[in-house]
């Protein structure tokens, strides 16, 4: 099921993306505070302790060692085995 709008926008997402960065920094934090409580959405800046840049960096280090153990080719190689031949013709 598709839910669409009768009424056509008024502005484009290109023409308010250009609005709001026309925006000084403060009025900009402001309706991005806005928007998130309308949205219910809660963005959480990361941890910056000494557990979390420890655990970081031994996530880090076990996909270091991971790709490490993996053939790699060409971005074009993988991403014909991936897509076939449409990718690069």
């Amino acid at each position: 099921m598709t839910i669409t709008s009768l009424r056509k926008p008024k502005i484009t997402y290109q023409q308010l993306l250009k609005e709001v960065r026309a925006l000084p920094p403060r009025q900009q934090q402001k309706l991005r505070n806005e928007l998130w409580q309308a949205t219910g959405l809660h963005f959480i800046r990361p941890s910056h302790s000494a557990a979390a840049i420890r655990r970081g960096q031994r996530l880090a280090k076990a996909i270091q060692a991971e790709l490490a153990k993996t053939v790699t080719g060409t971005l074009d190689d993988t991403m014909r085995q991936m897509r076939g031949r449409s990718w690069s013709s």
